[in-house]
């Protein structure tokens, strides 16, 4: 593979607004916040692409999964990790021009691989016969009969490239594949672990997704990282672990601000960062959290309302490790006064 680029953000498809670091000055402490950046386009796709550029290096993979269905998508967060890769939002039936102008303006097509996230019937033959005719000759299809059966195939693809003296052990992240607010609550640990995403149907783990355990290093411990209570039912079904952790807080919010509680600034194949760049997102829909969530941990926020007490209590534990916080999304989706209220929680004292 070549040297990995960075690719060059489209002026009209993204954009990036910074609000500086405020101090805070009186006769008792002096506070200071930490610099909000909001990563922002007019639609989920666009703002996919905000995200991907704030990305410190790439390497020769790209990630595509569909913008309108979240289960084929919330795998992808595990491959972003261990390739390094960028995740890329579409429609399912063609490729958003924009994207493909993404990709293809990175040059050096002959190294590029792409993976589509989904079978044909899930993301269209379309998107890869677009990729082609641009030049892509690499590319990659994990797609199932359902979410539980991506969700397997894909665990194994991750397992693949994860050679045990990276992990030291298999470890997985487990959320209910029957929503997604507690899987993109996961989906940085998903990305910064390497750590596929394992559904649970109800109380019981599908065959497929149990085999695709059960292979992984055979000689490495086992372990799994439950986000949600509705997954933390299911724990008897999975083969046996030598650790469980389970994240599982009242409601989507909370267990969000666990997950922050726990979450480290370090990837495993991601340059060292001394600081975790902590993003919030609207809890009231899955894009801009899955992708916000390849950068760092994801507070959820109910735009209408605001921060949570859980979640400003774990932005204010967690405020000497915060070096950044990220709007996801326009004004629309995510307020300015939200985005300011978890950037003023973050600040040390």
């Amino acid at each position: 593979m070549g040297i990995p680029r960075r690719l060059a953000c489209l002026l009209t498809a993204c954009a990036i607004t910074v609000v500086p670091a405020i101090t805070a000055t009186s006769t008792a402490a002096q506070a200071v916040t930490p610099p909000l950046i909001r990563l922002a386009g007019p639609d989920r796709i666009a703002t996919a692409m905000a995200i991907a550029q704030q990305h410190p290096y790439f390497n020769d993979y790209a990630i595509i999964a569909r913008a309108d269905s979240y289960p084929d998508a919330l795998v992808g967060a595990a491959l972003a990790g261990s390739f390094q890769a960028p995740l890329y939002l579409t429609p399912s039936d063609h490729l958003d021009q924009r994207v493909l102008t993404e990709i293809t303006s990175r040059g050096g097509l002959e190294d590029l691989v792409v993976i589509l996230l989904g079978t044909a019937d899930v993301m269209s033959a379309n998107v890869a016969r677009q990729l082609q005719e641009a030049g892509v000759s690499h590319l990659m299809r994990y797609g199932g009969n359902d979410r539980y059966d991506t969700a397997a195939i894909v665990a194994r693809s991750v397992d693949s490239w994860v050679p045990p003296e990276y992990g030291g052990a298999c470890r997985f992240i487990v959320a209910t594949g029957h929503d997604y607010p507690d899987a993109v609550s996961g989906a940085w640990l998903a990305y910064s672990l390497a750590a596929p995403l394992i559904y649970t149907d109800g109380t019981d783990v599908p065959a497929s997704e149990v085999a695709a355990i059960q292979d992984c290093y055979p000689q490495l411990a086992r372990e799994y990282i439950v986000v949600g209570g509705p997954a933390e039912a299911a724990i008897p079904k999975l083969p046996p672990a030598s650790k469980v952790t389970v994240y599982a807080g009242k409601d989507r919010y909370d267990t969000s601000a666990q997950v922050l509680m726990a979450a480290s600034a370090q990837a495993v194949f991601g340059p060292v960062d001394a600081a975790l760049k902590v993003s919030v997102a609207t809890g009231s829909n899955w894009p801009d959290a899955l992708t916000g969530g390849t950068l760092g941990p994801v507070v959820l926020a109910d735009p209408n309302v605001g921060l949570t007490p859980e979640v400003l209590d774990a932005l204010k534990a967690r405020a000497n490790d915060i070096g950044v916080v990220q709007a996801l999304g326009g004004t629309d989706v995510m307020p300015s006064v939200v985005a300011v209220q978890a950037q003023q929680a973050a600040a040390t004292p």
